[in-house]
């Protein structure tokens, strides 16, 4: 039985969790940034 995500079970340090849900403290993204780039936010279109 192999699990569909082989590498979690590996190393759980990687949630199955999208970049885009998950956002980062270090690199907070600016307003301005989103909305100059539309094309990095999938849900934007």
């Amino acid at each position: 039985m192999q699990t569909p995500l082989g590498h979690d079970r590996s190393g759980p340090s990687e949630p199955p969790v999208p970049d885009e849900e998950i956002i980062p403290a270090e690199q907070p993204i600016p307003d301005e940034e989103i909305r100059a780039e539309p094309s990095h936010d999938p849900t934007t279109i």
